[in-house]
């Protein structure tokens, strides 16, 4: 409601001005003498912003259809005026940072700058409305724009910059004086417009020119009245020449008929512009002053009553300014002061230096600071430190110094007590014989060596001064760590921790120190790091005698009874929380006393410690070699294997590794000796025993192999006997299995989507003759731990190849693949590739119908080599699958490197991808996977119709697995193709 009001009101002031105008309109065309109504839609919206934009619109439209009577130019004529207006507004606002309080020159040009293009806009667009409506011939358009723009232009300068000015009243005119003044300034113009405009006397004073007269009453009013003058002068100068050229009488009586009033537009607009300039000027220059003069009584104000000294000096570099605070404190008057006159107060030890530094600075022109002694009121002379700056006028010009005095007496008294103390303390640093001191700067450089670190570092103060921290006594691998505690401490001002470090001599050896660290800040210098060392070298090298003496034997120095029950500890907690098995060996040497006895105890401790040597080489770095006193030794093993049935096995194969060992003889002092050892073996995992517990079981175990006769071991546990020996014997029936030809190939098939069966996997099968048919999960790992599965592997590719050659000569066979599953121990052997092309040689078979089935352990088991043999054999043709291909950790990138030929998909993910969804989605994504890679995919264990249906959906089109037939023998397996 407040904006609409407002608008309104703005429209109906701008119609009323518009109709007042139109008293003073041309007697041919349409086009007015001038145009306030712009002025005054200009001022307003600058004062207040965009928001009376439709009031402008309103009023310069009703104006409109005032003067034309058609809608449709009063339209398009309003929208012009309206558009000037605005894209004044946006040049003068927006672009040229205008002040509306028009105190400045510039905001008075910036309008003189904008309005030219402002009017142009307004006077184009209503020619043209004219023009295009029929009310105004061709050859009229450019009388009637150059007119308009005349009007508008004038309105613009003189309303816009007289709403401006006086949106603010001038106070000055307050009071009595300035109130007849103003009257006289303005009731003479009056009379000098009525003469010149309005022929008043004209009988008198004829045709001389007198137009002057108005300039000169100009400038008058802006010298006294300022701009709210200058523009009553020019309102009232506006009038009367408008209002005698109505009449046709005065100075413009002549010009109405022949130009339409051009003459009198340029002369009111260089009326204005003169006036405005010259009373802006002046505005601007009186507010300097009154600024200054402030500016200087606020300063005289500030110096006088502020808690230091101030001075000020001139262009001659003489003193020309002291404030009461430097008067009380010196005691003397201004004037004795003036000049050089306070030199006199002046320490004459430091007078030269305190003139010599003022003029060198004074010549530079530069900022300065001073310290000296000056002579207090009661004589005492104090320590000041002088701060002196130039100073520099509006233009820039040097005009002199001012300078300000604090009174540092007290802090000189503080500095010089701090040097002494500081002299004695280095004196005190520079004697202490044992503690290493260095300083070092922000950056790391040394600005302190005192004789301790000398000795201690080996580099003398002349080698270390300047020189970093981190390239004399910093090992190369600590430096980036201990450059950047150096910057942290220096950023935060907290000193780095002490703690023991190892740190570098000259030469390079190393020197094992504690390190404390201070961080040092004097006021007025730069902040240091002192760092104290002190040598642990006799400390460490004690600590470690005692440390032996505590946990080694002087003998053999293997760990002793102590250090090792703080490992078995250690272990049995490891093995509890990793559910890994470990072992204890305990060891006793056969008949050592009779060595003692006979060849003496010197010859015993040779013995003793050549079995501490090979007992250490037997194992590996993460097992622990004992000796517990007299001739028993002690082994710790860590790390077995989880499987209950494998770790007695690796205990027993550590345990005969050891007896071969020891079984060597031995060289005492020239003389061959032959010895054994008899061992206990005590297991552990996921148990709650103690240590004391663990070695009892291990040392009851190592009397049982005593008894056994010696040279043996035994294992506490009668089951885990039991094991290994059952384990033993397996062993013992498998080395017989090959030669006895107790081994036995199956053949399982493998189909195609059709049902057609396209070849088949070779499997492995044992029949012992006592204890009849042995699984392989069983005896296959056994084979592989032995070494067995070489020959082994081996005699079925020989077998694998020759049924091939067979089925090569059956039309009907000669087709199918076989598929040989290749053990990782084999595919190791050097020779395994050359040996396979050498047997495919042999035969004469096609080599792509045999595949060989890897695992994809084996594959990422040192990869380079395995892509190697995989290639060469593909090279020659042989196929080859990765077996149970998804249990293992293969990744994309080393899978796609492998020349491999088809994908086979485990059973565990086969069996349930009917009812488990991951299961399913894991299929799936392996055939697709498999078919991105241009492979073929085959799926074990397939047990019925619908896990094929869910494979044959989903495109996998080989299987293999009891749906279609079960491992048979191979004769079997021939009689279910025919």
């Amino acid at each position: 409601m407040r904006s609409l009001l407002g608008n309104l009101a703005v429209a109906g002031i701008y119609w009323l001005l518009a109709k007042s105008d139109l008293f003073f309109a041309a007697h041919h065309g349409p086009v007015v003498l001038w145009w306030p109504a712009d002025g005054y839609a200009l001022a307003v919206l600058l004062l207040k912003g965009l928001c009376v934009v439709p009031g402008i619109f309103v009023g310069a439209f009703a104006s409109s259809v005032d003067v034309f009577g058609s809608p449709l130019i009063a339209l398009s004529i309003g929208l012009g005026q309206t558009l000037e207006i605005v894209v004044g507004w946006w040049l003068l606002s927006q672009k040229m940072q205008f002040d509306v309080a028009m105190i400045r020159l510039r905001d008075f040009l910036s309008l003189l700058l904008a309005a030219p293009w402002m009017a142009a806009i307004g006077a184009i667009t209503a020619s043209t409305s004219l023009r295009l409506a029929g009310s105004i011939d061709r050859h009229s358009w450019m009388h009637v724009t150059m007119h308009w723009w005349m009007a508008d232009l004038l309105g613009l300068v003189l309303v816009t910059t007289f709403v401006l000015v006086w949106i603010k009243p001038p106070q000055q005119w307050l009071n009595r004086k300035g109130l007849l003044e103003s009257m006289l300034i303005f009731g003479l113009t009056f009379f000098a417009g009525q003469i010149i405009f309005l022929d008043w006397y004209r009988d008198i004073t004829g045709d001389y020119p007198k137009a002057f007269l108005l300039f000169l009453l100009l400038a008058i009013a802006a010298i006294r009245l300022g701009r709210h003058g200058v523009l009553i002068v020019l309102l009232m100068t506006s009038v009367q020449a408008l209002w005698g050229a109505s009449r046709q009488i005065g100075y413009f009586g002549a010009d109405l008929a022949a130009t339409h009033l051009i003459n009198f537009s340029w002369f009111m607009l260089i009326m204005s512009v003169v006036g405005m300039l010259l009373a802006t000027h002046i505005s601007e220059k009186n507010l300097a002053v009154l600024a200054l003069r402030e500016s200087e009584n606020q300063f005289r104000t500030l110096a006088n009553n502020a808690s230091v000294l101030v001075w000020m000096s001139g262009t001659d570099g003489l003193c020309t300014y002291f404030n009461k605070v430097w008067l009380d404190f010196t005691g003397r008057r201004l004037e004795q002061e003036l000049g050089n006159g306070w030199t006199k107060g002046v320490h004459q030890e430091d007078l030269q230096h305190c003139l010599d530094s003022y003029m060198a600075a004074f010549f530079a022109r530069r900022e300065f600071n001073l310290e000296y002694r000056l002579r207090r009121y009661d004589g005492v002379y104090r320590w000041v430190m002088d701060h002196g700056v130039p100073r520099y006028d509006g233009q820039g010009v040097f005009v002199g110094y001012i300078g300000s005095l604090f009174d540092i007496t007290e802090r000189k008294k503080a500095e010089t007590a701090m040097y002494d103390s500081e002299i004695r303390f280095r004196n005190l640093l520079e004697k202490i014989p044992l503690i290493s001191v260095q300083g070092y700067s922000a950056d790391g450089t040394t600005n302190y060596w005192n004789q301790a670190s000398e000795y201690l570092y080996g580099y003398t103060a002349e080698e270390a001064l300047g020189k970093k921290l981190t390239d004399l006594i910093v090992p190369p691998e600590m430096r980036g760590e201990v450059e950047q505690a150096i910057r942290k401490m220096f950023a935060t001002g907290r000193p780095i921790p002490a703690s023991e470090l190892t740190l570098m001599r000259k030469g390079g050896g190393r020197v094992d120190v504690f390190s404390s660290h201070a961080y040092v800040h004097v006021p007025g210098r730069e902040p240091e790091m002192f760092c104290m060392d002190i040598d642990l070298t006799e400390r460490k090298r004690n600590e470690a005698r005692i440390q032996n003496l505590a946990y080694y034997d002087p003998l053999t120095q293997l760990p002793n009874r102590r250090l090792l029950s703080e490992r078995l500890q250690q272990a049995m907690n490891d093995s509890h929380r990793t559910h890994l098995h470990g072992a204890i060996l305990f060891f006793d040497l056969d008949n050592f006393k009779t060595l003692n006895d006979t060849l003496g105890h010197d010859k015993g401790d040779q013995l003793l410690q050549q079995v501490a040597q090979r007992l250490q080489n037997c194992v590996r770095k993460v097992d622990t070699v004992a000796r517990l006193g007299g001739d028993e030794f002690v082994v710790l093993l860590k790390d077995l294997s989880e499987n209950p049935k494998d770790a007695p096995f690796q205990a027993e194969m550590a345990c005969q590794k050891i007896l071969a060992a020891l079984n060597q003889p031995y060289r005492l002092a020239g003389i061959e000796y032959l010895n054994t050892a008899s061992i206990g073996i005590a297991l552990f995992a996921n148990n709650q025993q103690s240590v004391e517990d663990m070695m009892k079981r291990a040392d009851i175990a190592m009397y049982q192999a005593k008894q056994a006769g010696c040279n043996t071991f035994r294992f506490f546990d009668p089951d885990m006997q039991a094991a290994v020996e059952a384990r033993m014997r397996l062993e013992n029936g498998l080395r017989k299995a090959l030669p006895e030809n107790q081994l036995k190939l199956y053949y399982q098939a493998q189909v195609d989507d059709a049902g057609r069966v396209v070849g088949a996997e070779i499997l492995l099968r044992w029949t012992h003759p006592e204890q009849g048919v042995i699984s392989p999960a069983e005896f296959i790992p056994l084979a592989e731990d032995t070494g067995l599965i070489v020959p082994i592997g081996l005699w079925v590719l020989e077998h694998a190849c020759q049924q091939l050659k067979t089925w090569s000569l059956d039309p009907n066979k000669k087709t199918l693949q076989l598929a040989v599953n290749v053990s990782a121990r084999q595919f190791r052997q050097a020779d395994f590739t050359q040996q396979l092309i050498d047997l495919l040689g042999k035969t004469g078979v096609e080599n792509s119908r045999l595949k060989l089935e890897l695992t994809e352990s084996l594959v990422q088991e040192n990869i380079e080599e395995t892509i190697a043999k995989m290639k060469l054999l593909k090279q020659s043709g042989v196929q080859f699958s990765m077996d149970d291909f998804g249990t293992g950790y293969s990744s994309l990138s080393s899978l796609k490197r492998l020349p491999l030929d088809q994908l086979k998909i485990d059973q565990s993910f086969v069996r349930n991808i009917t009812t488990d969804s991951d299961d399913a989605t894991i299929v799936q994504t392996i055939i697709a996977m498999a078919k991105h890679l241009d492979m073929e995919v085959i799926a074990e264990g397939v047990e019925t119709e619908q896990q094929k249906a869910f494979l044959v959906r989903h495109d996998c089109r080989r299987f293999q697995g009891y749906l279609f037939a079960k491992p048979l023998p191979i004769k079997q397996f021939e009689a279910l193709l025919a």
